[in-house]
């Protein structure tokens, strides 16, 4: 599911800049028809902002996946690469490639990273899918390959790919008892918070006044 998932995000991708440049860039439509030959480049930077969110987040709770990131072997910039294409193809390449470097992508990351993926529906698909019928009834702009096809693609990611996301959203529960961020949480803080504190090692960081600075600061945000 996951796969067929990723190669319908894939196919939506490519027939978008296909129908966008051949249809309605290269015809030269007035506004704001003219506006959906660039949703391919807003598009990128949408894959790249939910990557950069939901990749900061895992970095600083995981640290199986720091050590993976401090390889130098060049996946890293093949990661960042797959993030540019979306949040489908991006979990399932953290799902096939991220066990094999020792690491994993944490449930509540998954989750966030889905949960961009049924957002993109609505700035995706449901305009493409609008503009492409309105293009042809009001315009009398002819049916070629590529309206057909983004078409044919779209009611593919409207039905498949949506109720998709909804159930993994739905479905998938956030590792709060993973055992590498610990099983206690600690009442006023965040999620983010708390697995930062359980990742330092306080005994590096002592006070003028012989107590650990972490535990200080610590008992601040509990207080």
């Amino acid at each position: 599911m996951h796969v067929l998932s990723t190669l319908i995000a894939l196919a939506n991708l490519a027939c978008l800049c296909a129908w966008g440049y051949l249809d309605v860039y290269t015809p030269q439509l007035p506004m704001p028809w003219i506006g959906l030959a660039y949703l391919p480049v807003a598009l990128v930077v949408y894959f790249g902002y939910a990557a950069m969110v939901t990749m900061t987040d895992e970095y600083i709770s995981n640290a199986p996946l720091r050590a993976a990131l401090s390889r130098k072997d060049g996946w890293l910039v093949t990661l960042c690469l797959v993030a540019l294409l979306g949040p489908d193809p991006l979990v399932l390449f953290c799902r096939s490639k991220l066990p094999s470097l020792g690491s994993s992508l944490s449930k509540a990351g998954e989750q966030q990273l889905v949960f961009w993926a049924g957002a993109l529906h609505f700035f995706q698909d449901v305009p493409v899918a609008v503009g492409n019928v309105l293009l042809h009834s009001k315009l009398g702009a002819r049916w070629d390959t590529a309206s057909q096809a983004m078409l044919v693609v779209s009611a593919c990611s409207l039905s498949f790919n949506l109720i998709w996301h909804l159930y993994r959203v739905c479905t998938i529960q956030p590792d709060d008892d993973d055992p590498e961020l610990g099983r206690s949480a600690t009442p006023g803080l965040s999620p983010v918070r708390q697995k930062t504190l359980r990742k330092i090692d306080t005994s590096k960081y002592v006070g003028l006044a012989g107590q650990p600075v972490i535990g200080s600061v610590k008992s601040m945000y509990t207080a």
